[in-house]
């Protein structure tokens, strides 16, 4: 084939990695700082370009995602791709595979009431090529199935969905609709995670209580509620509180602006600096907290998210070069990506599948107990506390339930 017309299909979780394991021989600290750097510019941009909505995603599986990728880019695209990645002279290829692949060890290990598993597989149209360094690296570093499939078989793309719907537990059951003719391969990662909260909330405690939406409107929303010790923040800018699930790595780290501050603006003040300074002061304190009980589905397309952050020239089919994948000219031409999220009484689950397609051609604390009302917009992160992992990041405006 000598045309630019193969597509190769990258179905990538965005649901987990922000950043490293502390088994990783990598510098943690270097290496943490470079994944959430990249974590909060794409959130950030998100938030910037699109309208305040319920929005989840995960930038962290994003960056496991460009990091498979990664593994084939050669030359210009594989600069402007470790520019995005925000790796340095000190972070090679080999030591960012080695990191993916500590940290998806590290994660695929928590207790009896957490589930979190991670799923890799490479499907290939039978007859294309594939370097083996490349197949190497992924069943290595990435552990993937691999399998050759007839694509001009529909039956190909019910064998590809089932595997999707499999690995997530049911909660994403289709990626793709049909094979085209000019798809060579599709690179899929699928991730499943459920966790029980620590101490969980009482249904019987769970009301109908209004919630303040951005358009002055206002709705009844289940509001769940429960009293405790957290780890805990107020200032006069928000409050944070976080919710550890029954593994104590695991937690819900919820952003609720206070009742007089503008969303919108709250959100372009949310970075890394801020994330980072923020968590760093939370302490345990007594309080009662309330959040919404909500179930969403989310779905985006990160091509132009992706070009806007740097990644532009891996888009373009003259000047791409993914000459460490295939023999085949090859661009990317789709990045899609599905999560799901549902928080309740009993705790969260969510899962995500991504698709990339590559086509050839502090205040001083009251002493008094707290109280922690999520009435009104707010946002959510649930992250890995000991490595830092930023599984899910999402801005709740309009719970549904």
């Amino acid at each position: 084939m000598n045309r630019r017309t193969a597509i190769i299909t990258f179905i990538l979780s965005l649901f987990s990695f922000i950043s490293t394991s502390r088994a990783s021989t990598m510098s943690n600290s270097k290496l943490e700082n470079t994944q959430a750097r990249f974590a909060l510019k794409l959130f950030g941009d998100l938030l910037t370009n699109l309208p305040p909505s319920n929005l989840v995603v995960s930038p962290s599986s994003v960056y496991l995602a460009l990091s498979l990728l990664f593994n084939g880019a050669k030359e210009s695209t594989q600069n402007e791709m470790a520019k995005l990645l925000k790796l340095g002279d000190e972070i090679s290829l080999e030591r960012l595979n080695q990191d993916n692949l500590a940290l998806q060890t590290f994660l695929s290990n928590p207790d009896n009431q957490v589930t979190l598993s991670i799923a890799n597989s490479l499907w290939v149209r039978t007859g294309v090529y594939i370097y083996p360094s490349f197949i190497d690296s992924l069943k290595y570093f990435y552990k993937a199935e691999i399998a050759n499939l007839d694509f001009n078989n529909p039956n190909s793309v019910i064998v590809i969905n089932e595997w999707v719907n499999k690995k997530t537990n049911n909660k994403i059951p289709k990626i793709i609709d049909e094979l085209s003719p000019d798809q060579v391969l599709l690179l899929i990662n699928a991730i499943y995670f459920k966790g029980i909260w620590a101490k969980q909330f009482d249904k019987k405690l769970t009301q109908n209580k209004p919630f303040y939406r951005l358009n002055g409107g206002v709705k009844d929303v289940p509001l769940m509620s429960r009293q405790g010790e957290y780890l805990y923040l107020e200032n006069n800018l928000l409050q944070v509180v976080s919710l550890p699930y029954s593994n104590s790595r695991l937690s819900l780290d919820i952003f609720l602006p206070k009742e007089n501050n503008n969303f919108s603006a709250f959100l372009e003040q949310f970075d890394l600096e801020k994330w980072q300074e923020w968590t760093s002061q939370l302490r345990k304190r007594t309080g009662t907290v309330e959040i919404p009980r909500f179930k969403l589905e989310y779905q985006i397309t990160l091509n132009t998210v992706l070009e806007r952050l740097g990644m532009k020239k891996a888009f373009q089919a003259e000047r791409a070069n993914f000459s460490g994948l295939t023999n085949m000219p090859v661009y990317v031409n789709r990045v899609l990506h599905k999560t799901y999220l549902e928080v309740n009484e009993e705790g969260t689950e969510a899962a995500a599948v991504t698709s990339i397609g590559v086509r050839a051609t502090s205040a001083m604390e009251p002493r008094e107990p707290f109280i922690f009302k999520g009435d009104r917009p707010f946002i959510c992160i649930l992250r890995e506390r000991e490595t830092g992992s930023l599984l899910f990041m999402g801005t709740i405006v309009d719970p549904t339930s």
